[in-house]
């Protein structure tokens, strides 16, 4: 029984994520002769007219055939598994809906395996997952598939009501199993409150699973070390009133912008709020609240959307649906220069696929950094990272120019001119960059990382690249991480691309 009419209520039949933009069903469905597969598990009936005499998921393959006529219903059974027969299937429909009804004992594990390998099988194909169940708290965080839609059983009253969600069609009265209210009950009058990191650390990252996709996804080691930066971070939570569950974030940090104590740059790293809760202003109260502590705040001379360092997502990912959003609220994000909108991504090379290069050393030479050197790495780095808007790279260089591990800079000469510098590092090696890119891990310990590069022309760049593979390889990577770079060849595959936006006066 709820405290008060105001207490958070959630619909009993709802999308809970929807990462894929897939739903409703006619976006992904475009004619009569695209498949859609609806895989279900064999079980006992919970409606009496149907025990004993049909398959109780069948209403939801009919329901859907009406407005999609080549629905395949095929059954798996919690023996059996996923088979050939199944993945033969999967080969050749258009997008694919798993029905889940348990996550208890065995039944549980058993469908939340075949989800997972049902998962693997779709590749580039949409995969819907409906929860016939409330998903347990302790699921939330690695019940990761793309596309989630949950009722509370797979009774046929159920089932009807969340066909007509993959239809897109509103619910209307299709929903006794608890009456239709609005998700957020009366309007509330939101408020941000300050971090707390033994209570808003957890669901922070539960937030982030939830509404991330999995090459975002960090574990729980990681996020902790990204959140507490003290003297550097200035988080803000919202919580419900009443519930006090964690309806959105705000992540921010502050960082010298270049080599001047004097020029500060502040980054919103982060803006996360719950689905169930968008559209409420929760998400424009926390975007002005950061804009305004930055700009009552002395000696922030710009504001980055997106994170310096720690690196947790560069810009926002050029792919979001989110990107007018921002727009609206007077950040550039179509053009093609620095700092409004350059699309910027994360690239792995692995030396396997790498071209054989012949590349003449154009009068260039690279060697490890010492001590003579130092100096001149300062010098460059401060120049070029404010020319480029290179926020956080001096202070990246100067604490490891301040380290064991200087030799890890490999520079570049043009005769006795300093050309170019990059930062390597092996993964598991108490390096002192490690814990400032974030995402570097989830591409595998045999990935060396060469995450900050400073040079002038393309000519020096890519010669600058194959003496990092060269260092890499000659200490046993097997590939290589590059953070943050307009770069796309030879080999390299994107993991995903950001805007690059800051404002200066604000900045």
């Amino acid at each position: 029984m709820p405290d008060s009419p105001e207490d958070f209520q959630r619909p009993a039949h709802r999308v809970l994520w929807d990462r894929q933009n897939c739903l409703p069903l006619d976006k992904i469905l475009g004619d009569d002769g695209d498949v859609l597969l609806l895989l279900t598990p064999v079980v006992i009936p919970l409606d009496a007219e149907i025990a004993g005499s049909g398959d109780p998921f069948e209403p939801l393959g009919k329901t859907l055939s009406k407005r999609h006529p080549c629905v395949r219903h095929v059954p798996y059974t919690k023996r059996l598994g996923i088979t050939g027969v199944h993945a033969a299937f999967i080969k050749r429909v258009k997008a694919v809906i798993f029905v889940v009804t348990s996550f208890e004992d065995a039944d549980g594990a058993s469908q939340r395996k075949s989800a997972e390998i049902v998962e693997e099988l779709c590749k580039e194909r949409p995969l819907i997952v409906v929860t016939c169940c409330e998903i347990p708290v302790d699921e939330l965080g690695t019940f990761d598939f793309p596309t989630v839609v949950q009722a509370p059983s797979f009774s046929a009253e159920d089932l009807k009501a969340i066909s007509l969600l993959l239809l897109g069609r509103d619910l209307g009265t299709s929903t006794p199993t608890q009456p239709a209210v609005h998700p957020f009950g009366p309007k509330h009058s939101w408020k941000t409150e300050d971090w707390d990191h033994s209570r808003d650390d957890a669901n922070a990252r539960d937030l982030w699973l939830q509404s991330m996709s999995k090459q975002y996804h960090l574990d729980r080691d990681t996020w902790s070390r990204i959140l507490d930066r003290r003297g550097h971070a200035a988080h803000r939570v919202v919580l419900h009133p009443h519930t006090k569950i964690m309806v959105g974030f705000c992540l921010t940090y502050t960082s010298h912008a270049y080599e001047s104590s004097d020029h500060l740059v502040r980054s919103i790293a982060a803006i996360v709020v719950r689905e169930e809760f968008r559209n409420q202003g929760i998400g424009n109260m926390l975007h002005e609240e950061a804009i305004h502590r930055v700009t009552t705040a002395q000696r922030i001379s710009r504001i980055q959307l997106g994170s310096t360092f720690p690196r947790l997502l560069y810009g926002v990912p050029a792919d979001s649906p989110e990107t007018m959003w921002f727009q609206k609220r007077g950040w550039t994000m179509n053009e093609s220069t620095r700092g409004k909108g350059l699309i910027a991504s994360d690239w792995v090379l692995r030396f396997s696929d790498m071209p054989i290069s012949n590349l003449a050393s154009a009068g260039l030479k690279f060697r490890p950094c010492g001590v003579i050197n130092i100096e001149q790495v300062r010098k460059l780095v401060s120049d070029e990272s404010e020319r480029r808007l290179g926020f956080g790279w001096y202070d990246q260089y100067a604490r490891v120019l301040d380290s064991s591990h200087m030799d890890s800079i490999l520079i570049g000469f043009e005769g006795t001119t300093l050309v170019a510098a990059a930062i390597t590092y092996i993964p598991g090696s108490q390096h002192p960059i490690a814990a400032e890119l974030s995402l570097a891990r989830n591409v595998g310990s045999d990935i060396g990382d060469d995450p900050e590069m400073v040079s002038r022309p393309d000519t020096v760049m890519v010669r600058l690249l194959h003496g990092c593979s060269k260092v890499l390889q000659e200490r046993g990577m097997a590939g290589m991480f590059i953070d943050a770079v307009k770069y796309g060849e030879a080999g390299f595959e994107s993991l995903g691309q950001c805007r690059q936006n800051c404002a200066d006066g604000i900045c």
